[in-house]
């Protein structure tokens, strides 16, 4: 009699045949490695018969070792091949029945899948750091509707914030910004210019000083007297260029103080809505997560010298018949000056108004780039997360899948 036996792990897909006890080899699965049952069995009768030289009527069993289901291919197999092939041999294949033998190299091959399974779950929630318990129910459109909420409450800090710059601005445009009718001059200030007038009361003062004149001289600046003009026109400008000078101080001084409100309110809306992300989403979000405040220039430039141009109709032209001159022209000249100053101040004014609108833009911006990458990062983590999440998951339920077939195996043994 002769003995063969077939031995097939469906799990390390692994197929055995030995004759008398001897390992042997096959054509149709090679060496045995990842070669499934069902891809040679149809082949396996013929060359197993011819392999183990058995002949007519001498007796042969076939001693299969595997699960149940790879079982019923077998027999198939043999079935198909006795009627076929072999009606005249004495081929026989028991019934499948477990053999401690099979169970235990199966028992081995659970309880190595088993520790594999569980040490990579271990090292998976070692990369979730703190994973959540139970499913965890946060999605990306959950994160992508908290932050639509929170860009709104963040555009609202920095609306209401420009509205009040712009307010504070326009009041102090009325303050550094005056005009002719706003100016009383008595009629001793004509003898001397204040040391610190307003910003037009030197002009004016000298404006009055020629109307004194003209009511004395009948409308005329004698060649003596224009000597002492060109004296007033220099201190004109002296006081003008001085004034101007300081305003534009006060005003980048205002400037940069209201861009500091305006970045801190920024800065500090943006805290807040880090700190409740980090409440929100500890396991997604690192809590040492910086926010990097802006560091643009907040500096306003403001153009603190008034230009020739402004002065340049200041100069008192002699006629070819007279060295006389008009005291209306002289308080036309004046108006002119004056009236070109305050243009060129306002011009620079609202300049300056509309570089610090540019600052802000540039810093809101900033932070809603930072509240964009804020985003970002949680969404990258929640994905990394959900995808750990769902590997971790299927490995457990592989280990499900290996208890369940060792809870069978036992049942098996203990009949």
């Amino acid at each position: 009699m002769t003995t063969l036996e077939l031995k097939y792990n469906p799990f390390a897909v692994k197929t055995d045949f030995l004759i008398e006890g001897k390992a042997a080899s096959l054509k149709c699965f090679g060496t045995g490695d990842k070669v499934r049952l069902r891809d040679y069995i149809n082949d396996f009768f013929p060359e197993a018969i011819k392999k183990s030289n058995v002949g007519p009527g001498e007796e042969c069993i076939i001693q299969f070792y595997g699960t149940r289901d790879a079982f019923e291919d077998v027999k198939k197999s043999y079935n198909d091949y006795m009627t076929q092939v072999a009606k005249d041999m004495n081929i026989k294949l028991p019934e499948y029945k477990p053999y401690p033998n099979n169970f235990s190299e199966m028992n081995l091959f659970i309880a190595k899948k088993r520790k594999n399974y569980t040490e990579q779950i271990e090292r998976k929630n070692e990369i979730l750091k703190n994973p959540p318990e139970g499913k965890n129910n946060i999605t990306l459109s959950d994160v992508e509707k908290r932050f639509d909420k929170d860009k709104k409450a963040f555009m609202q800090i920095y609306d209401e914030n420009l509205e009040k710059v712009t307010s504070v601005m326009e009041k102090a445009k009325e303050e550094f910004l005056f005009s002719t009718k706003k100016v009383e001059i008595k009629k001793d200030k004509f003898q001397k210019i204040p040391a610190t007038p307003s910003f037009f009361d030197g002009i004016f003062a000298f404006a009055f000083a020629f109307e004194e004149i003209n009511a004395n001289h009948r409308g005329y600046v004698n060649s003596l007297e224009r000597n002492e003009v060109k004296k007033k026109y220099d201190e004109v400008i002296e006081i003008i260029n001085s004034t101007y000078v300081k305003y534009c101080g006060e005003l980048t001084d205002l400037l940069v103080s209201l861009y500091e409100k305006l970045e801190n309110a920024l800065s500090s809306g943006v805290e807040t809505i880090l700190k409740d992300y980090t409440v929100l989403y500890p396991e997604y979000l690192a809590l040492n997560y910086v926010l990097q405040k802006n560091k643009q220039k907040n500096t306003i430039n403001i153009n603190k010298t008034i230009p020739d141009s402004c002065f340049s109709s200041m100069e008192l032209k002699e006629t070819s018949s007279t060295v006389r001159i008009g005291i209306a022209l002289i308080n036309e000249t004046i108006e002119k000056v004056a009236s070109s100053c305050q243009e060129y101040f306002i011009s620079i004014f609202e300049a300056a108004k509309q570089a610090f609108f540019d600052e802000a833009e540039k810093g809101k911006t900033y932070y809603l780039e930072q509240l964009q990458e804020l985003q970002e990062t949680i969404k990258e983590k929640l994905n990394s997360t959900k995808q750990i999440e769902q590997e971790i998951l299927l490995l457990k339920t592989k280990i499900e899948g290996l208890d369940e077939l060792q809870n069978e195996i036992d049942r098996l043994i203990t009949g």
